[in-house]
């Protein structure tokens, strides 16, 4: 059963009609009187809206008010957002005043409606999260109650099968329901150290889940286990490359959340069974009985069951920071607390979302609500959620709950990065300010720690070292965000999309191959807000009319499926374009009008050329070029962004570019100067341009173009050692080290490098080509890493 929510929506605007712009703007128009209604009964609508979100579940004229409030509160925000971009750039342009009188009038008279409803006003602040104690840092619950389950699959682990006639490799699988602790319970058998001095040639861990695809699972084992990257596609080839890996070796491998019961799936996996030594093990984590049963050599299906309530409630102290002392404070709190133990049936996801949820929260009645909750039986969900799950989620605060809600635009197991789902929250308006000196990245970092903690999200590390790390979305959270957004949210995978998409909003397209152009049905939609593309090959070949139907977007992610972008027509509301890992040379010259945006990611676009004029954007906070190693320099009005907080790459040129324009810009994360050699005077860096850069982590400063490009970029770095040792030894042309300045130009590099002296902050420094003499009167207590490159 889907779900209504209203995002920020009536704050922005009751923010907009107070502003003197909107207002002067408007008053030509004779609208004074709808702003005014407006004015008194948008504030007494928000105080209801968070019970209505709660009430909507189980009373369907609360659900009906909701749906027609958000409608008619979307149109007019759309309508605003326009009507105040249009008269920056176009003010001549002219509106019918009927019309826009119509859509006040709809707002107006929805929200009234509502206050019929005997809706209770709720005090959010009362409901937000304590962020005193949040950190990007966060430790996972121990592992409570499973030390026979441990003890007895180790047992199995480090036996000997006794496989006949059957291969070398047997098979173990842990089974249970979703949630029980397959996964963790796996995790801390395959790091237990008797195990990894027993497979102490070769551990493997794979996640698979509803998508067996046999060639994927077969590249990772062999990526893994040679450490080289595998290109392979034809099954021949890949069977061979696998014997190859693992033969001879005592090998563990782990296959994490399988769901196939097709035999014909473990059968193109043959090799696996057969080629590595005596005692080599898969062990298996599935919620199927089954799956473990069709599984070649198995020889154990080890059922995992409950948690005691005794440890289950020692998760749920931990997560909710419920201690011994407390217990005897709050003996009421005790009592409520062991009986939600015994709501959760032994289910440690279930305890542990819990635990998050009651963080800091020591008000009995907070813990009544959750207790005496309808939603722990409500048929409609039982089978297909946990409960404790949308218990959960009634109960987070507002502003969580929306962002949460975005989530379900995402394919299942889709991988993100912290940062890039942060600025689509703020693309979307659903990061708040906090009346104080936060900016809203700051802002969006707490609210994600907050699910995090939840356990909405699940850390996936994408290199062995941890260095750098992506997030996945639990796999019951994420079908608890699509059933309740299933109207308003559409995802479409390889499928046609279906014609009643009148409340769609919100779109993404997964496909394999999506050389066909945007689903006719969807090019209908006349409010879509997000347009996701996620293609795994092939490119779209033709998306002009992405830029002719969705006026209202507020955000587009194109990564990785253009051939060349198109020209596009104005958007003024966009605020999140994702244009990542894509191959052309140049960007249209009509991105200089997307006067809203807030976030242009163009990382891995290794054959961009040129930028074009971006000095009209100036709310832009990130212009992510990381990657973009073939510019020629900045583009115009880069110094006049003044909001810009991500800027990986800056290029000195003659035409543009000049070190001073860096002066007043807030940049944070990492930086690397290029072309430093093109600094004719020094005057340029006087203002010591770097010195106010706090947030600033990493710094790149390069001396011409030999390794420039290979610093600070993971997917590079690698070569850096290989480039070293090919400079030592390349000789001059008379056989001795090569002169490569001349006095002036080592003087001119020494007093530039002194210039650009860092914030004390920095952690990492990067210096390539340096021509000059180094000196050491910086002080940088922070400084982790320092890698230098002549």
């Amino acid at each position: 059963m889907a779900s209504i929510f209203v995002p920020p929506i009536l704050q922005v605007i009751i923010e907009k009609i107070a502003d003197p712009v909107i207002r002067r703007a408007v008053d030509s128009y004779n609208l004074q009187d709808n702003l005014r209604k407006l004015q008194r009964t948008l504030p007494k609508v928000q105080a209801v809206i968070q019970d209505a979100e709660e009430r909507q579940i189980t009373d369907e004229a609360v659900r009906i008010w909701l749906c027609q409030l958000k409608d008619a509160a979307c149109e007019v925000e759309d309508e605003l957002a326009k009507f105040e971009a249009d008269s920056e750039y176009f003010p001549s342009r002219f509106y019918s005043t009927s019309d826009l009188r119509t859509i006040l009038d709809n707002l107006e008279k929805a929200a009234t409606d509502g206050l019929s409803l005997h809706l209770a006003e709720r005090n959010i602040e009362d409901e937000q999260f304590d962020k005193k104690e949040t950190s990007s840092f966060v430790i996972g619950s121990k592992v409570y109650g499973r030390e026979e389950d441990k003890r007895k699959i180790i047992d199995m682990l480090l036996t000997p099968s006794g496989i006949v006639g059957g291969g070398t490799t047997s098979v173990i699988s842990i089974v249970g329901t979703p949630g029980i602790g397959k996964t963790t319970l796996a995790q801390f058998i395959y790091n237990h150290d008797k195990v990894k001095k027993h497979f102490d040639d070769l551990r493997i861990w794979v996640f698979v889940s509803r998508d067996f695809d046999t060639k994927r699972i077969m590249k990772e084992i062999i990526e893994k286990s040679t450490g080289n990257k595998c290109d392979l596609m034809d099954l021949d080839g890949l069977h061979t490359q696998m014997w190859e890996s693992l033969k001879e070796k005592k090998y563990l491998l782990v296959l994490d959340d399988v769901w196939s019961e097709d035999q014909d799936d473990w059968d193109k996996l043959m090799p696996l069974f057969e080629c590595g030594l005596d005692e080599s093990k898969i062990l298996v984590t599935t919620r199927s009985q089954k799956a473990a049963s069709v599984i070649r050599n198995s020889v154990t299906a080890y059922r995992l069951k409950g948690l005691s309530n005794d440890d289950s409630w020692k998760i749920f102290t931990e997560r909710a920071s419920f201690t011994r002392t407390e217990e005897e404070k709050y003996p009421n709190l005790l009592a409520i607390g062991k009986e939600l133990m015994r709501k959760c049936g032994g289910v440690p996801l279930a305890a542990k979302i819990l635990g998050g949820l009651m963080r800091f929260k020591r008000e009995e009645r907070e813990w009544l609500n959750v207790q005496n909750s309808n939603l722990w039986s409500w048929k409609d969900y039982k089978k297909k959620i946990l409960p404790a799950l949308l218990v959960s989620y009634i109960h987070l605060p507002p502003h969580l709950k929306h962002c949460f809600a975005f989530c379900s635009i995402f394919p299942k197991n889709y991988e993100i990065k912290r940062e890039k789902l942060i600025h689509m929250w703020m693309a979307l308006g659903l990061i708040l300010p906090d009346g104080g000196s936060k900016a809203l990245e700051e802002i969006g970092d707490e609210y994600f720690n907050e699910l995090v903690w939840m356990s909405v999200f699940e850390d996936v590390m994408e290199y062995e070292d941890g260095a750098i790390r992506r997030y996945m979305i639990n796999e019951d959270f994420h079908s608890l965000a699509q059933s309740l957004t299933e109207n308003e949210y559409l995802v479409l995978e390889n499928r046609p999309a279906g014609n009643n998409l009148d409340q769609v909003r919100h779109a993404s397209i997964v496909s394999k191959h999506i050389s066909s152009p945007i689903p006719d049905a969807l090019l209908r939609v006349k409010n879509l807000r997000t347009l996701l593309v996620f293609s795994e090959g092939g490119a779209l070949e033709e998306c002009s009319d992405i830029f002719k139907n969705f006026r209202w977007l507020r955000m587009l992610d194109l990564s990785g499926c253009l051939v060349q972008l198109p020209s596009m027509n104005f958007l003024p509301l966009l605020k999140h374009l994702d244009l990542s890992n894509n191959h052309f040379y140049y960007l249209p010259s009509q991105i200089s009008f997307l006067c809203s945006l807030l976030t242009l990611n163009l990382f891995g676009c290794y054959n961009l050329e040129r930028l074009p004029d971006l000095s009209r954007i100036r709310g832009l906070r990130h212009l992510n070029i990381s990657g973009c190693e073939a510019l020629k320099e900045m583009p115009f009005g880069i110094e006049l962004l003044l909001n810009l907080r991500t800027l990986p790459i800056f290029i000195v040129s003659k035409h543009a570019g000049s070190l001073s324009d860096l002066e007043l810009l807030k940049l944070g994360g990492e930086l690397k100067i290029k072309d430093l050699e093109r600094v004719d005077h020094v005057k340029e860096v006087e203002s010591m341009p770097l010195m106010n850069k706090e947030y600033l982590e990493s710094l790149g400063l390069c001396w011409g173009n030999e390794a420039a490009d290979l610093i600070m970029n993971p997917a590079l770095e690698a070569n850096i050692a290989r480039f070293q040792e090919r400079k030592e030894h390349a000789p001059g042309p008379s056989g001795e080290p090569e002169t490569r300045a001349s006095d002036r130009d080592r003087d001119l590099a020494g007093r530039v490098l002194a210039g650009l002296q860092p914030h004390k902050n920095l952690k990492k420094m990067f210096i390539v080509g340096y021509p000059g003499i180094m000196f050491s009167n910086w002080v940088l207590p922070n400084l982790t890493e320092m890698v230098l490159i002549n």
